[in-house]
């Protein structure tokens, strides 16, 4: 004897899938967030270092070559840590 799936379990399990897939975007993008963080905070900390500045000062530094640039914060952090200073400073 075979059982059929009734129309309330195959809804719970579509539901349920969905959350699923939903669970895991988030997870994927709050992986992309914490890798952006830590490479804003390392190119923060570079900053700071080069500069002899505050934290908050430092992360203002990028924000604004940031919006002048009409870049990404995250871009330019990645370049900065890469190169260990700010795009078109000299070495």
């Amino acid at each position: 004897m075979t059982q059929t799936a009734s129309p309330t379990d195959t809804s719970t399990v579509f539901t349920l899938r969905e959350e699923l897939d939903a669970a895991r975007e988030k997870i994927a993008n709050l992986e992309i967030a914490l890798g952006t963080s830590r490479k804003i905070a390392m190119a923060v900390g570079i900053v700071m270092e080069r500069y002899r500045i505050k934290e908050d000062e430092a992360f203002d530094v990028l924000r604004a070559i940031s919006q002048n640039a009409h870049r990404k914060i995250r871009d330019l952090a990645e370049d900065v840590v890469f190169t260990g200073q700010l795009p078109g400073s000299a070495a």
